[in-house]
């Protein structure tokens, strides 16, 4: 995963959600109309992972 594409992510409000989610359930609530190889919900999901905190 390359750092340019986490520093482009775009992560969705996570204040109340459960910790740790898996791929399938980050996806799922945070990109449900996605495709599995939407790049910006990978990288979202890599920046999530991380603890990033990049503004929308």
């Amino acid at each position: 995963m390359g750092s340019a594409l986490a520093a482009e992510a775009t992560i969705p409000s996570v204040e109340g959600t459960p910790e740790r989610l898996d791929w399938k359930a980050f996806s799922a609530r945070y990109f449900p109309n996605c495709c599995r190889h939407d790049l910006q919900a990978v990288a979202a999901y890599a920046a999530y992972r991380h603890g990033l905190t990049v503004p929308r």
